[in-house]
């Protein structure tokens, strides 16, 4: 992944990126590395740090996900999740890729 990919993905503009991503290689959660093809390039990537961080928070979602879910039936479960997905599709206006817009 490089910092552009970012930028686009979050729609942020490329100061913000840039501080955010130097103050991750600051805490030591990501390094820039050279590009063999082209040496202006430098690929963001996740240092053991980052990776123990993101297997730690998976962790710890995934054991509040188990505790919220405690005494609802799966077919309860199913139908939450079916109201989310809709609650995102109302935010973003999209339904399979599609417009929703009015």
């Amino acid at each position: 992944m490089f910092q552009k990919d970012i930028e686009e993905m979050f729609t942020v503009n490329r100061s913000t990126t840039s501080k955010v991503l130097k103050l991750m290689e600051q805490k030591e959660l990501i390094e820039r590395r050279s590009v063999p093809d082209d040496a202006r390039l430098k690929k963001l990537v996740l240092t053991p740090k980052a990776l123990a961080l993101h297997q730690s928070i998976v962790e710890d979602i995934d054991s509040l996900e188990t505790m919220l879910i405690q005494g609802f039936t799966e077919e309860e479960i199913q139908q939450f999740n079916a109201y989310i997905e809709r609650m995102k599709e109302n935010l973003t206006g999209k339904k399979d890729g599609e417009c929703q817009c009015k």
